[in-house]
């Protein structure tokens, strides 16, 4: 909540609009709110003792965020879609943990990463090679946070 209520403010006292983070450039103070956000998060998850495979999500998102920060420097890439490459990263790392099959899981979400990736073309908001690069870099994170680190 807090970070959604500090971009709003922050939106407000600049004079933003929805459409203005389309730009690159000025996408940066979202995504810092956001990784302090998960920070904070991983640091209360840490101190309560949460087992490690629930705090690995806060972890793949973190690292999700910073990569989708530091790409955005040069490019610009889909974090709508770089999030939803997350979720069947995710999928596939609890589906190793708890071992269980995930097919029909993994067709639904493959399905709608495939949908909000065609939206985000549609409206123009980001290229085929960005929502693939998206994609790519969530399912990386999403692995690689939950299963690795």
């Amino acid at each position: 909540l807090m970070p959604m209520l500090a971009i709003y403010l922050f939106q407000k006292i600049n004079g933003w609009g929805i459409h203005e983070l389309g730009h690159r450039e000025k996408r940066f103070v979202p995504y810092a709110l956001t990784i302090i956000s998960y920070v904070t998060c991983l640091i209360t998850m840490y101190k309560i003792h949460l087992p490690r495979y629930m705090s690995g999500i806060i972890v793949a998102a973190l690292i999700c965020m910073i990569l989708c920060t530091l790409i955005n420097f040069k490019w610009k890439i889909s974090t709508h879609v770089a999030s939803s490459g997350m979720m069947v990263g995710g999928l596939l790392s609890y589906s190793f943990i708890f071992n269980f099959n995930p097919i029909w899981w993994l067709c639904f979400f493959i399905l709608l990463s495939g949908m909000l990736g065609t939206a985000r073309i549609i409206v123009k908001q980001h290229t085929l090679l960005e929502v693939l690069a998206g994609f790519i870099v969530g399912l990386f994170c999403g692995v690689i946070g939950i299963l690795f680190i």
